[in-house]
């Protein structure tokens, strides 16, 4: 899982997806996007069965860490993967469709569309909500 976030409220997404991918089951990692290797994550993404990245919307996008490593996603086009998109925003949404759009472009199977996102910050029922969808996509790739 790949995320950025600005007031937290992305990460607080991704972490609890990640809980609910744990509690099916499915060992993940979780990589914070402006403080980790991007070849790592590329690495750990090409043997990975899901990929789910997070952002919050700033003008309209993405953070521009997570275009730029869409950009090296989109080149590889892993495919054969279970993906996800989740954030944040708070004036305009915008950031999940173009995440959507890129990791289509890499061949990658959303199990959400669109996936969890928040005005905001997560409320303990968005928080659930991320959790029972990491649960569904521990099974999905289970099976």
């Amino acid at each position: 899982m790949a995320y950025d976030t600005m007031w937290l409220s992305t990460e607080k997404m991704a972490r609890a997806l990640l809980d609910g991918l744990a509690a099916g089951g499915y060992a993940a990692r979780l990589f914070k996007l402006s403080v980790s290797d991007h070849s790592e994550i590329v690495k750990e993404i090409l043997e990975a069965h899901a990929v789910l990245v997070g952002s919050p919307t700033i003008n309209n996008g993405a953070l521009p860490v997570v275009s730029s490593f869409l950009d090296e996603l989109a080149g590889l086009r892993p495919g054969n993967k279970v993906g996800l998109t989740f954030g944040s925003y708070g004036w305009g949404g915008g950031a999940l469709k173009v995440i959507e759009e890129r990791l289509k472009a890499a061949k990658i199977e959303l199990a959400a569309e669109p996936g969890p996102t928040v005005k905001w910050a997560p409320t303990p029922d968005d928080l659930r909500r991320c959790y029972d969808l990491g649960l569904e996509i521990a099974a999905r790739i289970r099976d």
